[in-house]
């Protein structure tokens, strides 16, 4: 059986998620282990003097789980990334029912303008049919 866990970072502007499999099932302590031991590989190498990070610096969340050490580190305890048909997502901050809130990107924009359509041909609800 493939087990899947979703592994990432969050911050008040943005955040990533990583959907992996492992054939195995592990409890929330198991995984959260599992992650810190990738972490601690990952800082690790970040503190390397040959490592683009110097060590005034201080790697953030976002930059260990981003890298190919904690990547690799997970990759090597049987995870693989899980691969999906496809993805949809829109920026979550836009008006549903407003073309060009926010933003002038296509699939926003399609998406709240056949928004629009539909609401504005749908009667509302309790109105004589």
């Amino acid at each position: 059986m493939t087990y899947l866990y979703d592994i990432g970072y969050g911050t008040h502007e943005e955040s990533e998620y990583i959907q992996w499999r492992h054939d195995e099932k592990f409890t929330i302590a198991q995984l959260k282990e599992i992650v810190t031991d990738a972490l601690c590989a990952a800082l690790l190498a970040k503190r390397d003097p040959a490592s683009a990070y110097s060590h005034e610096r201080h790697p953030t969340f976002q930059d260990l789980m981003g890298s190919d050490t904690f990547i690799s580190a997970l990759v090597a305890r049987g995870f693989s990334r899980v691969d999906f048909e496809a993805s949809f997502y829109v920026f979550g901050w836009a008006a549903a029912d407003v073309p060009g809130d926010w933003s002038k990107r296509g699939q926003e924009r399609t998406l709240q303008e056949e928004l629009q359509r539909r609401v504005a041909a749908t009667p509302p609800a309790g109105a004589p049919g």
